[in-house]
């Protein structure tokens, strides 16, 4: 998450918004962004992710696209919106609210 934090706050960052607007009335440049740029990155987290779940790190029960939903769902809001940072700071918070969620422990929900 850090990382996808860093790259929205480069050039980077810019174009991948431009896009993200562009694609809002032309769809089929936002379907080209899905499959391109979103669905792979999704595929390793969701193989990651597979992988927590096998080992106990995580609830077996959680939808991975959910999961990868609610941690870089925040991300992209702040790309977009830019009403906040998008800081380590942010991404450091997301986390320590969504991880409880994921945890295998009788402290979660």
């Amino acid at each position: 998450m850090k990382r996808w934090a860093f790259i929205f706050r480069s050039p980077l960052g810019q174009i991948v918004a431009t896009v993200i607007g562009a694609g809002q009335s032309e769809p089929e440049i936002l379907e080209a962004f899905r499959a391109h740029w979103i669905e792979p990155r999704r595929v390793e987290a969701r193989r990651l992710l597979r992988q927590a779940i096998k080992n106990g790190e995580i609830r077996a029960d959680l939808d991975p696209d959910t999961v990868l939903d609610l941690l870089y769902g925040p991300l992209y809001l702040r790309l977009l919106l830019k009403h906040a940072p998008l800081d380590e700071n942010f991404v450091n918070s997301v986390f320590t609210v969504v991880s409880p969620a994921l945890s295998t422990s009788s402290n979660g929900p």
